[in-house]
């Protein structure tokens, strides 16, 4: 998926060190209580083409990567995404995960 190769190659090496936490799910932390077995919650939300950009704009790691490199790397990812989207003014549903983990005390 575009956004997912964004995420992982264009602004793959921007992310903090401390962001692996995240994208392992909270699984490396400790987690001292009797874990819950509960489902994976998700967000989704209808958005256009500009709108998802502007969220991934406030990304960190894009922009650590405008600081480090002088460009703008959304432009790479709208030229990907554009053919596939058609116009900007059209909503689809964009869904992404929440991490959590569930203990009982």
């Amino acid at each position: 998926m575009v956004v997912d190769r964004f995420y992982a190659h264009t602004v793959g090496p921007f992310w903090s060190p401390e962001r692996a936490v995240l994208d392992a799910g909270y699984r490396t932390v400790p987690f001292p209580f009797t874990e819950l077995d509960v489902p994976a919650p998700e967000m989704a939300a209808r958005l256009t083409l500009p709108a998802l950009l502007a969220y991934i704009g406030t990304w960190s790691a894009t922009q650590a990567y405008r600081a480090a490199r002088g460009t703008d790397p959304l432009l790479l990812v709208r030229e990907s995404l554009a053919p596939l989207w058609g116009p900007d003014d059209t909503a689809w549903l964009v869904h992404w995960p929440l991490h959590l983990r569930v203990g009982r005390i």
